[in-house]
């Protein structure tokens, strides 16, 4: 410790010197510059004895390791499993998501997306490359990048391609093509696999279901879907839905129709109450008719007075009856009431009034109020 604080004090008064000497306040003709170079050396001297440095360098701070005990989907991507990227990793579809990009790789490698021209400008000369959907580009050294909305200026430093030519290279998506093919297709092809043309590549059709509310919804976020799901749904050739309301729109799931539904349960309803209330009707009926007949015996004949005509006429006032208009109930029923539950019972509570009626009618033509 004594040492290097030592070294220290020559090292801050050196500084100060030289300081001083560069501000001018002090001679140059004082310190020569034979014993300042002189001066320097022999402090870098002791400073690479004392002090070699060592190999190995210590860390103290600590950082938390996460332990994978089962296959997960970073290990497999880090380690190019394409059987355990497939299995573990849930890859998810983009609804015109991807957008025209260029993303650095390398110093010279660029990731291209549905660029149509990319122009280069190299000490060489100037190029212009047709673009692609998705492909790397090898770009040579000192040499600028430019789309029609993306600029990438020439890097400035070390670069490991001294060529004048563009190199055009196509990946191969292996997460869509793994679901849909099997394994003896791709078998020799991994995660990095390139090829100096695009592959050929023909996919069943994806149908998205689409109505007219789109155009009136104000919602128009982009979703991401289950890969999964959707690359089953092309396979069976059938429609995918995005959420539980478009199966419904379109007519895949039907609303549970089970009997008695809300409609049925009224309309039984109100056929137990009729029937209650015609039987009491009936019941009320024969108990007034009893008790207009015990009247009727017993009322006094009238007597001749009561025949004679009053001295005060009548006034009779005609009144205007308001105009009753008609109304349209049919637009108030309800759709669900012209089913066959609800005709039948309709059916059976107009007979059952029908019948009853009859049976009055009987009743009052053979036992006449007397």
């Amino acid at each position: 410790m004594n040492e290097t604080a030592e070294i220290n004090k020559y090292l801050e008064e050196l500084k100060i010197a030289v300081h001083e000497l560069v501000k001018g306040k002090l001679s140059p003709f004082l310190i020569s510059p034979q014993n300042l170079k002189h001066t320097i050396q022999h402090i870098q001297s002791i400073l690479n004895d004392k002090f070699k440095g060592i190999d190995t360098l210590y860390c103290t701070q600590t950082f938390p390791l996460l332990s994978s005990v089962s296959p997960s989907c970073s290990f497999a991507l880090l380690f190019n499993d394409k059987e355990t990227v497939h299995s573990n990793c849930n890859f998810r579809f983009l609804t015109n998501i991807i957008q025209p990009a260029v993303k650095e790789i390398t110093d010279t490698s660029l990731l291209v997306y549905k660029t149509k021209t990319l122009a280069f400008d190299c000490p060489s000369g100037h190029k212009i490359e047709k673009g692609c959907s998705f492909c790397i580009i090898h770009v040579p050294c000192l040499c600028s990048v430019k789309t029609d909305s993306i600029f990438i200026p020439a890097k400035i430093g070390l670069c490991d391609n001294n060529t004048n030519t563009v190199t055009i290279v196509h990946p191969v998506n292996l997460a869509l093509i793994q679901h849909f093919f099997s394994s003896e297709t791709y078998n020799s092809i991994l995660g990095d696999t390139i090829f100096t043309e695009p592959a050929d590549i023909t996919l069943p059709n994806l149908h998205f279901f689409n109505h007219t509310f789109n155009s009136v919804i104000a919602q128009d976020n982009n979703l991401h879907l289950s890969l999964k799901r959707i690359v089953k749904a092309a396979k069976a050739d059938r429609k995918i839905f995005t959420s539980l309301s478009e199966p419904l729109l379109d007519g895949e799931i039907d609303i549970d129709d089970s009997w008695p539904n809300t409609n049925e349960m009224i309309s039984l309803i109100s056929l137990v109450l009729s029937i209650l209330l015609t039987i009491a009707c009936i019941i009320l009926f024969n108990k007034v008719r009893a008790l207009t007949t015990a009247l009727i015996l017993l009322q006094k004949a009238p007597s001749s007075a009561a025949f004679v005509t009053p001295q005060t006429p009548p006034t009779f006032h005609y009144m205007q009856s308001p105009i009753s208009t008609t109304q349209n109930y049919d637009s108030l029923l309800s759709p669900q009431l012209n089913q066959w539950p609800s005709i039948v019972l309709a059916a059976i509570t107009i007979i059952s009034f029908v019948g009853v009626l009859h049976y009055l009618y009987k009743q009052y033509a053979e036992h006449p109020p007397k």
